[in-house]
């Protein structure tokens, strides 16, 4: 599966993803709480909503999105905070993004970008993911979460996965069980989300 293009007429279309994520927010200040010159890999970053303030933390950033309009958006962030983010306009379903980039990051995150991929290309980038960390470092992912049996599947029709599927994906990393978020929507609605906290 390749990069989805949609993503690209809505990045073009709107600032889609303006604020840090919540949980990651909270959670990545427990591991380092003196992140500087870690480096970090933000899967799907987007415009940069949480590349951005990652960086300005003191973060080392790699920012990864198949949309070249969204990249060229974080950039002009990136320069309007006079910081320094490495972006990149790749697929990260592709082998050729993983090429000579092994044991080279300290963190690496996920915000509801394997949701939007098939089963199949969420393990291939969980499990590749897996050799780009350094030895002991942290992979975060947050990503929708359902009981309904079939959860994730092989064509990317559904975009919430189930326990056994994420376990099923960090199966070589050390972890303990996901934990699971809720949070409310400005509409209203209620969503849950796994947070998966693992090790290299």
């Amino acid at each position: 599966m390749s990069f989805n293009k949609e993503w690209e007429a809505v990045h073009s279309s709107m600032d889609w993803g303006m604020t840090m994520d919540d949980a990651l927010s909270k959670r990545i200040s427990i591991y380092f709480p003196e992140p500087k010159g870690l480096t970090l890999l933000d899967l799907g970053c987007g415009i940069g909503a949480n590349a951005i303030p990652l960086s300005l933390m003191g973060y080392t950033v790699t920012a990864v999105d198949g949309s070249s309009t969204a990249i060229e958006k974080l950039k002009k962030n990136a320069r309007g905070h006079c910081i320094e983010v490495e972006a990149v306009c790749d697929d990260i379903t592709s082998p050729s993004f993983y090429k000579f980039r092994s044991s080279r990051f300290d963190v690496i995150i996920d915000i509801c970008t394997l949701e939007m991929l098939t089963l199949t290309d969420a393990e291939f980038v969980v499990g590749h993911c897996r050799e780009l960390l350094k030895p002991g470092g942290l992979f975060f992912s947050k990503m929708s979460a359902t009981t309904v049996p079939h959860g994730l599947d092989r064509t990317g029709d559904h975009r919430a996965a189930t326990l056994h599927q994420v376990t099923g994906m960090f199966k070589d990393y050390f972890f303990d069980k996901p934990k699971i978020a809720v949070s409310i929507l400005p509409s209203g609605w209620v969503r849950a989300h796994w947070l998966v906290e693992a090790k290299r």
